[in-house]
């Protein structure tokens, strides 16, 4: 077990401070890890990021991969990042989060839907939910 971890990942040229700083706190708030220093490499468009991975009791804290990939959806979803082709398979992951985040986001996409409110589609949810369909139908994710 590791007390100290670091994240590192790569981040868009306008990712700035304040954002990861945000991060953290959402971080700190969904998995109980504190984020204790904060860099960005523009040279290499990297962001690194030192956690404790301490709770309040002094024990150390474990993530299992299913955190790890809940981590991963977090960062790219809060910084809106690109993904890269690896998280294809992490599609629930990440339309989980967005309805953890608005319990109405299906209900609103189909009333924009019916609506023919294109300005209110949320196209990186609907590109979600339609790629997550096909690999459902194909056979390739449960």
């Amino acid at each position: 077990m590791k007390i100290i971890r670091k994240m590192s990942f790569l981040i868009k040229a306008s990712t700035t401070i304040e954002q990861l700083l945000a991060l953290s706190d959402k971080l700190r708030d969904k998995f109980n890890i504190d984020c204790f220093q904060i860099a960005i490499d523009r040279t290499d468009s990297m962001a690194h990021m030192l956690f404790g991975f301490i709770d309040e009791n002094g024990s150390s804290i474990y993530f299992n991969w299913l955190n790890e990939i809940r981590i991963s959806v977090m960062i790219l979803n809060e910084l809106n990042l690109p993904r890269p082709k690896s998280v294809q398979m992490w599609l629930r992951y990440f339309l989980a989060y967005s309805f953890e985040h608005d319990h109405e986001i299906f209900q609103k996409q189909l009333a924009a839907l019916e609506h023919g409110e294109i300005d209110k589609i949320n196209l990186p949810f609907m590109r979600d939910v339609l790629h997550y369909a096909e690999a459902m139908c194909k056979g390739q994710l449960k």
